[in-house]
């Protein structure tokens, strides 16, 4: 009795052994297996990466065009993309992941230079963009979402009608940062200020009227003065805003950022046909007015209809720094002390950063 429970025993004792190992190299050989297919899915997808899954649709737009990452030309420069924020003048995010500032490699290698030469200035400062290429579509929510009367729209904004340069990769808004403090110097105005204190071509008045500090204006030709050194044009109505070339040149040389249109630079694109010209807005009225009347009587006035409403108007400058001066003449010897400067193409009223973009 007790050799044949010893002998139960044994065989019970081999028969779990048995069984133990073999689950056990079973279960081994299905776990190498995954390992090895695991490994194998981690380096395929490391060869595909970006996939279209892992890149917004805006990415993957400005990768089709061959636009490259500011960053993979110079780590150092810094990148706070305004519009994939709500912080910016619509409230809303409107370039969703994105992170990473796109631009036409050509600008981007001028900006490494502004950066270089921002370095052997002040090695403290860092350029810091707040926003490189941008979509057409885009550029279309902008100009809807502004609630602003069409007369203030059109001196803040390009109208998508035209394409600002933004929609080619050649356009950069950006400004500098002190990296002791972690803090942009001083500009006057905060990026995308919408009025006056914002315009390079009225600072010499606004220092002079202490509304700018020297200090400020110091602070802005430093961010000018390397920039243009680098190859760049300052529009005159945002000292945080930098072409690369004119339209006319980018229209020669890149694609229109817009959907499906990688191989269409000009697709609804509306090219302003006459000359461009500035004039000074005095007063809006729903029916016509006596231009003879005394308050035009020191005023040379012409009247144009526009959104069914008479505007009249003075003066035909080429230059807007002309106009400006003759606007703030209007102002300071008439009762029109509410006008301003406003652009035309030909018949065609146009954006003044329309305007200064077309004749750059």
């Amino acid at each position: 009795m007790k050799n044949n429970l010893s002998g139960i025993n044994y065989r019970n004792i081999s028969l779990s052994i048995f069984l133990f190992l073999n689950i056990f190299f079973s279960c081994n050989q299905k776990t190498k297996k995954y390992e090895v297919v695991k490994k194998n899915k981690i380096i395929e997808n490391h060869k595909t990466l970006p996939t279209k899954d892992s890149i917004g649709d805006i990415e993957k737009l400005f990768l089709q065009h061959g636009l490259v990452d500011i960053k993979t030309i110079d780590s150092t420069i810094h990148v706070d993309l305004k519009y994939a924020t709500t912080s910016n003048f619509t409230g809303i995010n409107l370039y969703g992941n994105l992170k990473k500032c796109y631009l036409q490699k050509d600008v981007a290698i001028k900006i490494f230079l502004a950066q270089k030469k921002l370095k052997q200035i002040n090695p403290d400062f860092s350029l810091i963009i707040f926003d490189g290429a941008r979509p057409l579509q885009i550029q279309q929510i902008m100009w809807d979402k502004v609630k602003l009367p069409i007369e203030k729209k059109i001196q803040y904004l390009s109208n998508p009608a035209f394409g600002s340069l933004h929609n080619y990769g050649a356009a950069v808004d950006l400004s500098i940062i002190n990296l002791k403090s972690r803090h942009e110097i001083d500009m006057g105005t905060p990026f995308d200020f919408m009025g006056e204190k914002a315009m390079p071509i009225l600072e010499k008045k606004l220092q002079k009227q202490g509304i700018l500090s020297n200090k400020q204006i110091e602070n802005r030709n430093l961010l000018r003065n390397i920039m243009i050194d680098a190859g760049f044009k300052n529009l005159q109505t945002e000292w945080w805003h930098f072409n690369s070339c004119s339209r006319k040149k980018a229209r020669q040389l890149y694609a229109l950022l817009q959907k499906d249109s990688i191989h269409e630079p000009n697709k609804n694109i509306e090219v302003s046909e006459g000359e461009i010209y500035f004039s000074v807005q005095l007063i809006v009225s729903s029916q016509p007015l006596d231009t003879n009347a005394e308050q035009f009587s020191k005023i040379p006035v012409r009247f144009y209809k526009h959104q069914g409403e008479y505007k009249y108007i003075s003066g035909k400058f080429k230059k807007i720094s002309i106009a400006y001066e003759a606007c703030d003449l209007i102002k300071s010897t008439s009762a029109f002390k509410n006008s301003f400067v406003i652009a035309f193409a030909g018949q065609k009223r146009i954006s003044l950063q329309d305007a200064l973009e077309l004749t750059q």
